[in-house]
C-alpha cells in the first residue's frame, strides 16, 4: 500500500538524520 511505503520512507529518513 502506499501509506505503508510513505511510512516506511519516513522511518528511513528518521533513520538518517539521527546516524547523521
Amino acid at each position: 500500500m502506499v501509506f505503508c511505503s510513505f511510512f516506511l520512507h519516513y522511518k528511513l529518513s528518521a533513520i538518517s538524520i539521527l546516524h547523521f
